[in-house]
C-alpha cells in the first residue's frame, strides 16, 4: 500500500472535493494529517491551496476503496514524493515556508 500506486487525478480531485466540504481543519482531523510544512497543493482554477500530504493520503481511499486512506505514517520526504506524483498526475504544486498549512 503505497501513495505511488494513484495514477488516477480524478481520486485528487475527489480528496479536494471533500477538503472544501469540511474545510481544512475537519480534513485534516479526519484523516489524522498537521497542516503541510513545506509543499502544498495548488488548484489551477480557483487558487486555493491545500495540505499535499493530507490531500494524497485521502485520495489513496478513493482510488482505492477496499485498501482505504493512508496515514501520515506513511509518507516521509515531500519534493521528491508526494510532490512529484501530484507534479505528474499534472497539478500545480507550490513551496511554501514557515509552516502555513494550506489557507482559504
Amino acid at each position: 500500500m503505497s501513495f505511488r500506486d494513484i495514477d488516477d487525478p480524478k481520486a485528487i480531485r475527489a480528496a479536494m472535493a471533500e477538503f472544501d466540504r469540511l474545510g481544512q481543519a475537519g480534513f485534516l482531523e479526519k484523516y489524522g494529517f498537521h497542516k503541510a510544512r513545506e509543499y502544498l497543493l495548488r488548484d489551477g482554477a480557483t487558487g486555493r491551496l491545500y495540505d499535499s500530504k493530507a490531500i494524497v493520503g485521502a485520495a489513496h481511499g478513493y482510488a482505492f476503496p477496499e485498501r482505504g486512506p493512508l496515514t501520515p505514517k506513511d509518507f516521509c520526504g515531500g519534493r521528491t514524493t508526494v510532490a512529484a506524483l501530484l507534479d505528474g498526475l499534472g497539478f500545480e504544486v507550490v513551496r511554501v515556508r514557515g509552516g502555513r498549512g494550506a489557507t482559504r
